[in-house]
C-alpha cells in the first residue's frame, strides 16, 4: 500500500477531535462538518462544534464541542 497518504483521528473525552488528512472541508456549522481527507469523505456530527484549527497544508484539523 505504499500510494496511500497517511492519515488518522483522535478524539478525547467525546470534545476534542484532531484528524491529519484533512484536504477539504466542504460545509461546517455548530452541529455538522463535512470535510475531505485523502482516504474518503467524512462527516463529523454533534453539538457546538467549532473548527479550532485548521491547516490545510499540513492537512490537520482539531474541532472542539461534544460529538
Amino acid at each position: 500500500m505504499p500510494d496511500q497518504k497517511v492519515h488518522y483521528f483522535s478524539l478525547d473525552n467525546r470534545e476534542v477531535f484532531k484528524l491529519k488528512g484533512v484536504t477539504k472541508v466542504e460545509t461546517f456549522d455548530d452541529a455538522e462538518i463535512v470535510l475531505e481527507t485523502n482516504a474518503a469523505p467524512m462527516v463529523l456530527k454533534g453539538e457546538n462544534l467549532h473548527i479550532n484549527n485548521l491547516n490545510l497544508e499540513a492537512g490537520e484539523l482539531t474541532v472542539i464541542g461534544l460529538m
